[in-house]
């Protein structure tokens, strides 16, 4: 400011008109204070930086009269304001010098506070060295001694019972395993909780059986009469030497089977299959009576590869005691497998069981398509069921990394990840997806794009209704 104020002083002073005025006798003046800045350069000791204060010092003697020229005037200014730069950029040098120094020697304190002697972590174990300390040393090594040698002694007794607890916890680990084993086929079975015989035989087509003596399990308190219910399902013990239809003479006592989906586990080669023209997959016949052939139809992708199989029919009555196969026509390297379900006739109400006999009639949701003679074992298991109504089902199977799941990102939805039942599992539903289609289970599905009800259910249903009409008009 003081540059720029004798700047515009100075210039208005140049570009004004000169003015007569008397003559004024003025004596020689300093312009400016003087100024001196006398700095040496050394070499300093840091650890004298903290000490060090900036010295004071006069700037040198600037003089500068009213009638010195202008260029004078100038320099004058020039050399005070860079004499005052300097000693301020001195200042604070010397100044950051010394803060840096309080601040290394603050860290090397802080450094030595932490550095504390540990003390040894078995001190207080060592022998010490005094007199008393050393026979209190020796007794303690005696009773040690002697310690080890009485273990010595009992190592024979030792090892015998070593050897026992080694029988006993093989014992227990055989036990534990064969425990969690049945437990968990228990489980894959679904648990059994009611037994009973049918006292009627059942005609094939029907959806009801007489049952005698339907008991449960409580053995503790005595097997009780019960009723069945609904949440519950049955299967038979069947003997297929009662069949004429089925070449198995084998005996079940485990619900027969279905297809419930098929897992590729090799798709082949590329170029193996023709999208144009997939391959035909079949499985192995069912044994059961009144049995029906599976059907699939293999999806194949653009470089000529099985990507999935959809299931067409789930076929009925596998044994339980059949390995089925699938086969894969052609000459490619192709490989499925076939994931099997029991079949369970689930329990829609029962009557009362009678307090003596435990004689009840069951009706079932399904039908029973074989005949069953009077006395057949009957087993009703407690299933395995979730129930969830309005259900939003949005975008599911399109994965879970943020950068790839969206749609415009690429991601595509997965319907058939939305309900997954195994194992005779029932997930009761109704739903909607992120298209706005209702869905009441896996049977029945309203699709708001199309305005079409479709599903295996919906179908069912239009053929109960039409085939009798349809046969009535012929």
């Amino acid at each position: 400011m003081v540059l720029g104020a004798l700047a515009t002083s100075l210039g208005k002073g140049l570009l004004s008109k000169p003015k007569k005025s008397k003559k004024v006798k003025v004596e020689n003046q300093k312009l400016l204070p003087s100024s001196e800045l006398r700095i040496s350069k050394k070499t300093i000791s840091t650890s004298l930086l903290r000490d060090l204060k900036p010295v004071e010092k006069e700037p040198s003697e600037i003089t500068a009269t009213k009638n010195s020229s202008l260029a004078e005037k100038f320099e004058a200014i020039k050399k005070f304001l860079s004499e005052r730069y300097k000693r301020d950029r001195d200042e604070t040098i010397m100044e950051k010098l010394r803060r840096e120094e309080e601040k290394r020697k603050q860290r090397e304190e802080n450094i030595e506070k932490k550095k504390k002697k540990a003390p040894l972590p078995f001190k207080g174990f060592l022998p010490r060295t005094g007199i008393f300390d050393t026979i209190g040393n020796f007794l303690l090594f005696l009773a040690g001694g002697l310690l080890l040698n009485k273990f010595l002694s009992l190592q024979k007794d030792l090892s015998g019972i070593g050897n026992i607890l080694k029988s006993i916890a093989a014992g227990i680990w055989n036990f534990t395993t064969t425990v969690l084993s049945g437990l968990m086929n228990m489980i894959n079975a679904g648990v059994v909780e009611f037994d009973a015989n049918l006292n009627d035989p059942v005609d094939g087509e029907s959806d009801k059986i007489t049952l005698i003596d339907c008991k449960d399990f409580n053995i503790a308190g005595g097997r009780r009469i019960r009723t069945p219910f609904d949440g519950q399902a049955a299967y038979f013990h069947l003997d297929m030497n009662d069949y004429a239809d089925t070449p198995s003479t084998v005996q079940i006592s485990e619900p027969m089977q279905f297809v419930r989906s098929v897992t590729v586990v090799d798709g082949g080669q590329p170029g193996d299959y023709s999208a144009g023209a997939p391959p035909i997959i079949t499985a192995s016949l069912p044994e059961g009576p009144e049995s029906i052939l599976a059907e699939f139809s293999p999806n194949v992708s653009a470089a000529g590869t099985i990507t999935s199989v959809d299931v067409i029919n789930a076929g009925r009555n596998f044994l339980p005691t059949q390995n089925v196969v699938l086969s894969i026509s052609g000459s490619g390297s192709g490989q499925v497998t076939a994931n099997m379900d029991p079949i369970l006739f689930t329990v829609s109400e029962a009557t009362e069981a009678a307090a003596v006999t435990g004689i009840t009639t069951v009706t079932f949701n399904e039908f029973i398509p074989y005949p069953i003679e009077s006395g057949t074992k009957v087993e009703l298991v407690r299933l395995s069921r979730i129930i969830t109504s309005s259900h939003s089902f949005e975008y599911v199977g399109a994965g879970t990394n943020i950068n790839t799941a969206n749609p415009f990102q690429g991601g595509k939805p997965v319907p058939e990840n939305e309900v997954v039942a195994i194992n005779g599992g029932q997930v009761p539903f109704t739903s909607t997806d992120q298209k706005g289609n209702f869905r009441i289970g896996d049977g029945l599905t309203i699709d708001q794009t199309t305005s079409t009800i479709r599903g295996r259910d919906f179908n069912r249903a239009i053929q109960a209704q039409l085939t009798p009409l349809i046969l009535a008009l012929r």
